[in-house]
Order: C-alpha cells, then sequence, then structure tokens
C-alpha cells in the first residue's frame, strides 16, 4: 500500500473580497463575472445555455449571460404579464376560491424572483416543476374564469410528461397528478 500525501503550498487566502463569505465570495468574484463576459460576447443573444459556470447563483445573471437581452426580456416577461394579469383578476373576481389560491401563488411568484436574485431558482430547482404547475393553474382560472378544478382539469389535459401537485386551502385539499400515474402523490 502507498499512502501519499500531496501538498500544494501558495497565498490562498482571499484579501480584496468583498464580504468574507465563500458562498457570495464565490458568486461575486468568478459566477458572476463570467456570465457577464458571455453577455459582453453578445450581448443580444447571449452566449448559449449551460456555457456559465454553474456558481453563478443568479437567475437574471446567469440569464444575461446565456441568452443575452432578448432571452432576458422574453423569458422575465412571462413574470410581468402574469402578476399584471393576477393583480387585475384579484381586484374583480367574485370567486373566493380562485382569488384565495391565485393571490397564493402570486405572493409565491414575488418572493421566488426575489430569491432569484442569489439562486438559478427557474432553471436549476425543483422549486420549479411546482412553480411552472401552479402558474399554469392560476393562468388557466385567470384566463378561462374557471374555478380551481375546471382550471385543474383543463391544464391535466395541457400538460406532457411526469408530474404530481398537492395544495391546499384551509378547507380543502387539491391533488393531482399525470394521467399515466408515473409520479406518485407522495
Amino acid at each position: 500500500i502507498i499512502e501519499e500525501v500531496r501538498v500544494v503550498t501558495g497565498d490562498f487566502e482571499k484579501r480584496k473580497a468583498l464580504i468574507f463569505d465563500i458562498s457570495f465570495t464565490t458568486r461575486i468574484d468568478g459566477g458572476w463575472p463570467n456570465a457577464m463576459a458571455g453577455f459582453w460576447y453578445n450581448p443580444i443573444l447571449g452566449r448559449g445555455y449551460s456555457t456559465v459556470t454553474s456558481a453563478v447563483d443568479s437567475s437574471y445573471v446567469r440569464a444575461l449571460g446565456e441568452v443575452g437581452i432578448v432571452g432576458f426580456i422574453s423569458f422575465f416577461s412571462i413574470f410581468v404579464i402574469y402578476l399584471v394579469k393576477a393583480f387585475g383578476y384579484i381586484k374583480s373576481s367574485t370567486d373566493r376560491l380562485g382569488r384565495m389560491l391565485v393571490v397564493g401563488i402570486t405572493r409565491g411568484v414575488i418572493g421566488l424572483l426575489v430569491n432569484a436574485l442569489l439562486i438559478d431558482i427557474f432553471e436549476a430547482s425543483k422549486v420549479a416543476y411546482l412553480l411552472w404547475i401552479l402558474l399554469g393553474v392560476a393562468v388557466w382560472i385567470i384566463a378561462k374564469n374557471k374555478d380551481v378544478v375546471e382550471a385543474i382539469r383543463c391544464l391535466m389535459k395541457d400538460i406532457k410528461g411526469a408530474y404530481s401537485c398537492v395544495f391546499c386551502t384551509r378547507r380543502e385539499l387539491f391533488m393531482f397528478r399525470d394521467p399515466l400515474s408515473i409520479r406518485p402523490m407522495i
């Protein structure tokens, strides 16, 4: 048995860190400059998906680096349009359950938009799966002015692939999954 120890010497102390937190420093000094280099390489279209490092940890900076200003505006306009429609629905709807659900999803979206400053929440997170399914339910309720159960049924006809979702209000528990039952409910 050969036991070998290798030692690399050097000055590894980070002296110019903005904040002495390894996670934040990695973003500021490594991931974000790399992503912005992709943006400046081609500001209109970016450098392409998966061309920035995994240490970007910001959906906004990652989007700018990978898909440029066109992709950034296209992607985040989904949320702007949703928020405008959701606030209009919340103000005018008489369906109490639908309004409560849209309020809850909208608050979640706003929280995730803030969280996206420091996390790749929309691309690389398990949260993203649930976000897009619930956003789909909310859009169906808003666009079709349907009750929650009918909106879920309509959405299930359009979704392709495996999924399962559970959410509740004070008095009701909603559960649904793909018609082939590929994703379990638990």
